[in-house]
């Protein structure tokens, strides 16, 4: 996380590789990212808490598909879509994450 106006890092968050999609929902204080490979070669969504203001800690992460990386958060039905590219035996699929937040 970083202060737009200054370029100070204001926070790290533990994160994968090929980070293509970040949204933030102010109704929930849930920040998303999808993510297209970890160390395992597996794709993931991540969601983030705001705790306090500039402070994110993580509620947890979900295991998607190599290369699902593009994602979509619908904030008035709490939905995350991650859309899943064909990929040697994966066959394209978009998954749906519903918030319990």
């Amino acid at each position: 996380m970083f202060d737009t106006l200054t370029g100070k890092e204001l926070q790290a968050l533990p994160i994968a590789g090929w980070v293509d999609y970040l949204a933030y929902d102010p109704a929930s204080r849930l920040l998303y990212a999808t993510c297209g490979q970890g160390p395992e070669g597996n794709g993931w969504a991540y969601v983030y808490e705001e705790a306090a203001a500039n402070y994110y800690h993580l509620l947890g992460k979900v295991a998607t598909a190599p290369k699902g990386k593009t994602g979509l958060f619908v904030p008035d039905l709490h939905l995350l879509f991650v859309s899943i590219p064909h990929f040697g035996d994966t066959p394209a699929k978009v998954l749906v994450f519903r918030s319990e937040h």
